[in-house]
């Protein structure tokens, strides 16, 4: 939906506070939020107000009629009793302090009951203009018939009531007092500000409104009770609109990102939507997807001062990832879930070019929640590089990566990866950092190191068919990259003490770890094993380096063992640079590396011939990297890609796979739409 336009009433209206509002006496709305962050109740004036003791009824009938007023105002409609001769900022003052009369502002349950009664009311409003619209337009036949500018008029309940809140809550700020430091008496606002607390309230009965809503119509699509209620389906616009208005009318109010109030009223957004998860709302997803990255929320929540925002990005970023993953894993994708990773896909291709060090930084959290098959979606993620580097060209003849500056530099990674390695409310973990440590430290027991890969299955009471697999992906994951970053500390603690020695990456510890694993795993847990590994082949960096090194140095040893382990890794490496651009700078370096040293010799390998389509592909991939260097230069990062696309067939989402074949290097050149591995041919779109 098109982004709406700032609510003018309540600008306009909080412009005109007096200033006496920010001296001793405080404003209505001043002392609505002070009862909404203490949890009580506010001393009333003597006057008639239904705080003290109205019914049902009367509160509703009451609510209804003042809220008819507003809308007269935001119209300019509103009578001469209703103070329709003065001024608008006039008007919006003294319906406040009608509010405040009718004790509408005062306590606590009565405050949540005005805000969700006029939720309600606005939703009912809206979805009935939405669909007498409808109908006048389906028993018209012509869109053209319909008058200049009433598209958006079922809108009007919505924003009326956004303009109301949100000229509450910058009378809040504009009538806050600072504490005095001569009383020695602490606020209970000092830690969160007046109008961060009636927004706080305000969105939660407004969320509260929404489960609810959602749930009920979800029974009715459920139950199907004939000759029941019928389904009207649910709308989640008005809910959109209003998180919408909020957005946009408090961010150009508060201005500067850098402004703590502006740091707060953006964290109670990101709450609420954490609470408002597509997992949770599934009807609600589109609307979820366009507020977490709406121009008002996401840039001003990536531009906070320290980077407070990130983790809260991260957290809704994982959320889109978790809801899309059962369909991903299964490539099941119909039109909605489609539409859903579309958007996705943009949110992240923005961040990839505007905020590439969060993608950086938080890479590890989104790679363990994406679907091994959903390929490219995870090579834009690790794509990213910080936007201050420039990445040396792969083709670049005698390139010696180990003697790049960048190369001893460690990447910044937020995710708390270490966790899935200590103990948990669910108890112990299958595999604990304590004995990970002991073993890279000792090199022993040989007994733990042998039993190592059993300890990655999930338990026996879980569903692998929901998981999609018998393995612990996570945990996988964090032991991974954990032994990886403990043996590069390790490596660099010896190079200080020894710089005259050159120390081994190979004969450690931690590679015994990895062997033992690639060995002893079956082809599932292999192939989870070392996707784990090439998440991160990413951009230079000692971590990109050390695990390159792993990649290289399991298929060199695996001839020792198992050829099955040679092809998985050329699987790993050939599918994720068969789809669409970007492709990884570790990813190409390890890949070129692979083919043309000798020392694996690659092209004497038995699955490279195992079947003609097969051949065809590494035939092209040969001439590339070895015979054709200028015509792969010309065209990047993406030439050994192109090249390999060009050989295995389209690579267009929506486009049909090649052919079958039973090697595992096909399964790297059957990409369905999307970038991921359909279990059978797709359509053309």
């Amino acid at each position: 939906p098109a982004a709406v336009a700032a609510a003018p009433v309540a600008s306009q209206a909080a412009a005109a506070v007096p200033a006496a509002a920010a001296t001793a006496q405080a404003t209505p709305a001043m002392t609505a939020a002070r009862a909404a962050a203490a949890g009580g109740k506010v001393p009333a004036p003597g006057s008639t107000n239904l705080a003290a003791g109205g019914s049902e009824a009367e509160l509703r009938a009451m609510v209804s009629k003042m809220f008819k007023e507003w809308i007269a105002i935001c119209t300019g409609k509103a009578s001469k009793e209703e103070g329709g001769m003065q001024t608008l900022q006039q008007q919006a003052m003294g319906y406040i302090h009608k509010l405040q009369h009718h004790g509408m502002l005062k306590a606590v349950p009565v405050m949540d009951k005005f805000f969700s009664l006029l939720m309600e009311m606005s939703l009912e409003y809206c979805v009935q203009d939405l669909e007498k619209q409808e109908k006048e337009a389906a028993e018209e036949g012509d869109e053209k018939k319909k008058k200049p500018g009433t598209s958006n008029s079922h809108f009007l309940t919505v924003d009326a009531y956004s303009d109301l809140i949100v000229l509450l809550i910058k009378c809040c700020g504009r009538g806050q007092q600072q504490p005095k430091q001569s009383e020695g008496k602490e606020d209970p606002l000092n830690n969160i500000t007046a109008e961060v607390a009636l927004l706080t309230k305000v969105v939660a009965v407004v969320s509260r409104v929404l489960m609810e809503d959602h749930d009920h119509q979800l029974k009715i699509l459920v139950d199907a009770v004939p000759n029941g209620t019928p389904f009207s389906g649910f709308h989640q616009q008005p809910y959109f609109r209003f998180y919408s208005n909020l957005l946009i009318a408090l961010n150009q109010s508060q201005g500067d990102s850098q402004n703590p109030s502006s740091n707060d009223i953006l964290t109670v957004f990101s709450n609420t939507f954490h609470a408002l998860s597509p997992l949770r709302l599934p009807g609600f997803a589109f609307s979820w997807l366009e507020l977490i990255s709406h121009r008002m929320f996401m840039p001003k929540l990536l531009l906070t001062k320290n980077q407070e925002g990130w983790p809260h990005f991260q957290r809704l970023l994982v959320i889109a990832l978790q809801f899309l993953e059962p369909s991903l894993r299964n490539a099941q994708l119909p039109d909605a879930i489609r539409l859903f990773y579309k958007g996705t896909l943009k949110i992240l291709l923005v961040l990839l070019h505007d905020f590439p060090e969060f993608l950086c930084s938080c890479h590890f959290s989104f790679c363990d929640v994406i679907p091994s098959s959903c390929i490219q979606m995870r090579n834009v993620i690790l794509s990213s590089f910080p936007g201050h580097m420039r990445l040396p060209d792969p083709f670049t003849p005698n390139l010696k990566v180990d003697l790049l500056p960048e190369i001893t530099q460690s990447p910044r990674i937020l995710s708390k990866y270490s966790d899935h390695l200590k103990p948990s409310d669910k108890g112990p973990p299958p595999v604990s950092k304590e004995e990970i440590d002991h073993y890279l430290a000792n090199r022993a027991p040989a007994s733990w190191l042998q039993t190592l890969h059993t300890k990655l299955l999930l338990p026996t009471n879980a569903s692998p068919a929901n998981a999609g697999t018998r393995y612990n992906i996570p945990v996988i994951s964090a032991l991974v990259l954990y032994v990886g970053v403990s043996a590069i500390q390790r490596l660099q603690a010896a190079s200080t003490e020894n710089p005259q020695t050159t120390v081994s990456t190979l004969d450690t510890s931690a590679m015994d770890i990895y062997h033992e694993l690639a060995v002893r795993l079956d082809s599932e847990g292999r192939y989870l094993f070392l996707n784990a590994v090439a998440n991160h082949l990413r951009y230079p960096n000692n971590h990109t380096h050390y695990f390159s090194c792993v990649v290289l140095h399991l298929f060199a040893d695996s001839r020792q063992h198992q050829e099955i382990i040679q092809e998985q890794i050329t699987r790993i490496l050939l599918e994720r640079l068969i789809v669409n651009r970007p492709h990884p700078w570790g990813l190409l370096i390890t890949f070129l590396e692979l083919v043309k040293n000798p020392r694996y010799e690659f092209w004497k390998k038995m699955f490279i011939h195992c079947t003609p389509e097969i051949e065809r592909l590494f035939d092209n991939v040969g001439q590339s990297c070895s015979g054709n260097l200028p015509k792969v230069r010309q065209h990047g990062v993406a030439g050994v890609a192109g090249a390999v696309a060009g050989a295995a067939g389209p690579a267009i989402p929506g486009s049909p796979p090649p052919a079958a074949a039973t090697s595992a290097a096909q399964a790297a050149a059957a990409q369905g739409p999307l970038g991921v591995q359909p279990k059978s041919p797709v359509p053309k779109a």
